[in-house]
């Protein structure tokens, strides 16, 4: 009789094993994330049937919610990834590669300009004028190339974030 007990209580306890339980939460600007909790606003009871042994957790003693959460954030980065190699980075190097054309266009308008002006005496106070218009052109060119150049970098520097992310 005590034997029969214990089986029964041990079959009632192995078909009481609960599900888990990951909840899909819709964020109220539209973003989903999976968790454990329950969610606060917007979200649905998605049941997850552990393998057995697991007590509830992916392989690497890790939550279901977890794992799902994981996928989701090496596929934004991924994402992330193909944005800024096919988008943002290139318009960031022609923006660049732009700027410096613009400046050497410049510089040579200044240049030509400044010589023409050289042929006769108030050629000569004008000139004395472009070359200084000339080093204020280099200095604001070269701010600008700075900025865009550190403007490059920052999207490599998230690129190659978002593919060690991503993988």
């Amino acid at each position: 009789m005590h034997k029969i007990v214990v089986a029964a209580w041990a079959a009632l306890a192995l078909l009481s094993l609960p599900a888990a339980a990951v909840n899909k939460c819709t964020a109220p600007d539209g973003s989903v994330a999976f968790q454990d909790a329950p969610c606060a606003g917007k979200g649905e009871a998605v049941v997850v049937r552990p393998a057995s042994g697991s007590g509830g957790l992916a392989p690497g003693g890790v939550s279901e919610a977890q794992r799902i959460n994981a996928a989701i954030d090496r596929s934004a980065a991924a994402r992330r990834v193909v944005e800024l190699d096919a988008l943002l980075i290139p318009r960031a190097t022609q923006a660049l590669q732009r700027h410096q054309l613009r400046c050497t266009q410049q510089r040579a308008e200044l240049e030509r300009s400044q010589y023409a002006y050289r042929q006769n005496l108030y050629g000569k106070t004008h000139a004395a004028q472009m070359a200084s218009e000339m080093v204020q052109l280099t200095l604001d060119c070269e701010r600008e190339e700075k900025a865009l150049l550190r403007t490059l970098r920052t999207l490599e520097q998230e690129r190659s974030a978002a593919a060690g992310a991503a993988n």
